[in-house]
Parts: structure tokens; C-alpha cells; sequence
């Protein structure tokens, strides 16, 4: 939900009208879809951003990618999360003196 989330105002700050967005996770997409309701209270706190966003655009459209078939963006999607634990690391670490 949140790399949906971040693209998708990336999206509206570039003035995008049209967006077709793709997630490898089916859970998500069936949520923002309707076919499957959400039950944790944050998600459903982030499934009604991500939909009162998606409404700003003159057009959008999300699709599930299987996994196996989007290994790029998995391969970069997993850099970016180990990247973020060790910046939050060092800060946490830098925060002590």
C-alpha cells in the first residue's frame, strides 16, 4: 500500500492524468478492486488513501504481475527496504551520542 501510495502522489505532483499501476501482490489489488474486504485497521486506513487518490485521476488502472515475472522490480523493491533498515539503523545508532 505505501509504494502505491508514494507513486501515486508522484503521479499527481507530475500532473499525470492516466495511470496504470501493477503490484505483484493479488491481495492488494483484489482489496483496491473490492473483490476482498480488508480487516487490519491500518490497511484500511491506506486502502481509503490509496482509493481517494486513485479518484483524483482522470483514469486508473491497477493490475496484478505475478512475481516470478516482475523479478526486477522485486530484486529492487527488496534493495530499497534493506537500504531503508540500515539507514534507520544508523540513525537510531547516531541519535545515542
Amino acid at each position: 500500500y505505501l509504494a502505491l501510495l508514494l507513486g501515486l502522489e508522484e503521479c499527481l505532483r507530475r500532473g499525470f492524468r492516466r495511470v496504470r499501476a501493477f503490484s505483484d501482490s493479488e491481495l492488494l489489488v483484489k482489496q483496491l478492486r473490492g473483490e476482498y474486504g480488508v480487516r487490519s485497521p491500518v490497511l484500511k486506513r491506506l486502502h481509503g488513501e490509496v482509493l481517494a487518490l486513485a479518484s483524483a485521476f482522470e483514469l486508473f488502472s491497477l493490475e496484478h504481475v505475478r512475481r516470478e515475472e516482475n523479478a526486477l522490480t522485486d530484486e529492487l523493491a527488496n534493495r530499497a527496504v534493506r537500504i531503508q533498515r540500515r539507514v534507520k539503523s544508523f540513525l537510531d545508532i547516531s541519535s545515542l551520542g
